[in-house]
């Protein structure tokens, strides 16, 4: 496997982290269990999604139905869990149809889609749209399709033929869906939207828009067999979990993931999502931070390196990039910066990554390190499959419920009145 963790800079020893790793194992072992039975009977079942060749492959059915060459373009309508994995793969892998994402009500962002819609019938393309929405009533999802269907039954006479919906089975929208004769695929029920995206949600979507699915299952797979072992040398989730908490316990209560690539941004507002949705709760909490290396050093450099907040970090970086590029020596560039002329983007980058982690030491600032040989979609899958292990074990740490999110009903009960009484 091509992905690595190095906690050595974490401020907490193997010692350390040996006893109260002993703490998980137990944990460990049902988890394991859990995905060699067959069902979904826990919130744990995600883990075992990319070995359920029977599920994937209703996905890949599905897919297979709508694979007319004049579909160009998928537009993924949901939010946070519904669509924050699928845009984060689909952001840093290559795909052969264009994928869209609808997420937030914001009436400029959903004027962009319909222009796209309109341009690809204007060029005798078709679009395809999917709705995911687990409980089937989020009301920013169902108001987004409301206009999007609209503007789609402009051009195509039967809807069915471009809308799949993907839902809990017997949800209201999945009534809804079979009411119209759209396109179904299930979210098995004890699987939480933000661990969703190994289900339909996002194989579905991303196996259509031609997205290497079957590599980042496999990633995922081999991820979780590392991480479902009670070994600490081996498992990459449980010393990530471990160096985050034992930081949490001394009062580095900010985790802030410092990914040095662009490609990987969506995947930090994935896991940002993860993190403060599944441990934010009861008083207590992990806050997650994503920078982006190295704008971000930037901009928020100065408050991590000589602020008020402590926090731990985990940087996030690629060991081989798919593209590089050397500066050139024939633009006399020495005068403004020495040592760049004839150096490699990869080179520098790497120097300033290295530059960034001597400081931290400097500060006496803990951190972690994970680094990806590249960004394939089998290390995507292993990375994805590390980071949900690691909140679930984080969960367990903190004696707190990682997989509901109580007070997200707050705002959707408070807009439906609203809505209501306008």
């Amino acid at each position: 496997m091509n992905i690595s963790y190095k906690f050595e800079n974490s401020g907490f020893s193997r010692e350390e982290m040996n006893s109260l790793a002993d703490d998980l194992f137990g944990y460990i072992e049902d988890i394991k269990t859990e995905v060699n039975e067959e069902g979904y009977d826990s919130y744990e079942s995600s883990v075992e999604l990319p070995f359920d060749e029977d599920y994937i492959s209703k996905s890949y059915e599905l897919a297979d139905r709508y694979d007319d060459e004049a579909f160009t373009k998928v537009i993924v309508i949901g939010i946070g869990g519904s669509n924050l994995g699928t845009w984060a793969i689909y952001s840093a892998l290559e795909a052969e149809r264009e994928m869209l994402f609808a997420d937030t009500v914001d009436p400029e962002g959903i004027a962009e889609l319909i222009y796209e819609i309109q341009d690809a019938y204007e060029n005798d393309e078709r679009v395809l749209l999917v709705y995911i929405s687990k409980s089937g009533s989020t009301t920013e999802s169902a108001a987004n399709f409301g206009v999007l269907a609209d503007e789609l039954s402009k051009y195509e006479d039967d809807l069915s033929q471009n809308v799949v919906v993907i839902s809990n089975e017997g949800s209201k929208l999945w009534k809804y869906a079979e009411r119209m004769n759209y396109g179904r695929l299930v979210i098995p029920g004890p699987v939480g939207g933000r661990y969703s995206v190994l289900t339909s949600v996002g194989i579905f979507p991303l196996a259509f828009a031609g997205i290497d699915t079957e590599n980042l299952l496999q990633g995922a797979k081999d991820m979780a067999k590392k991480c479902l072992e009670k070994d600490l040398d081996e498992n990459l989730a449980l010393q990530s979990a471990l160096a985050i908490y034992l930081n949490y316990k001394h009062e580095n209560k900010l985790h802030n993931s410092f990914i040095f690539t662009k490609r990987l941004a969506k995947f930090g507002a994935w896991y940002r999502q993860l993190t403060a949705e599944s441990l934010g709760k009861d008083g207590l909490g992990i806050m997650p931070e994503i920078s982006i290396g190295t704008t971000d050093l930037h901009s928020v450099a100065q408050f991590y390196f000589d602020g008020s907040v402590p926090m731990f970090t985990t940087f996030i970086s690629v060991e081989n990039p798919d593209y590089d590029y050397k500066v050139s020596d024939n633009l006399g560039l020495g005068e403004l910066v020495e040592n760049i002329e004839g150096k490699s983007l990869k080179d520098i980058m790497q120097a300033i990554l290295s530059g960034v982690k001597e400081s931290y030491k400097e500060r006496n600032m803990n951190f972690g390190e994970i680094t990806l040989e590249d960004i394939s979609a089998y290390n995507y899958g292993a990375l994805l499959q590390m980071k949900m292990l690691e909140v679930m074990f984080l969960g367990k740490l903190l004696n707190i419920n990682a997989f509901d999110q109580p007070a997200v009903e707050l705002y959707k009960e408070a807009t439906r009145k609203i809505l209501e009484n306008s």
